[in-house]
């Protein structure tokens, strides 16, 4: 029973140590947090691009989904826009519509 208790101290006293050594260590912090708001902010302006195209009806329903889908798990989306058959657009020159590119099949 006292051997258990000595283990138990001397883990709460190392974790203590590891802690303070930490805090009083150097700062690491700066360059991560700055580098994580620029991603936010720019994940935020492409998210704003991307709701305001659809409002306007320059993307369809299928493209806006594929792109915010892309946002929501971090990837960039390349917003290049191709012209579709009924004059929508879409992210990339593979999505189709039900017709088809070309007309219905």
């Amino acid at each position: 029973m006292i051997v258990l208790a000595v283990v138990l101290q001397l883990l709460i006293l190392a974790g203590a140590l590891y802690d303070t050594a930490r805090l009083l260590g150097p700062d690491t912090g700066p360059h991560h947090v700055a580098r994580a708001r620029r991603r936010r902010t720019a994940l935020e302006a492409t998210e704003r691009r991307l709701v305001e195209r659809r409002l306007h009806g320059r993307i369809d329903a299928v493209a806006y989904r594929q792109a915010m889908h892309a946002l929501a798990e971090g990837r960039r989306v390349g917003v290049r826009w191709h012209p579709l058959t009924e004059g929508r657009r879409a992210l990339t020159r593979n999505h189709r519509l039900a017709e088809g590119r070309r007309g219905r099949r």
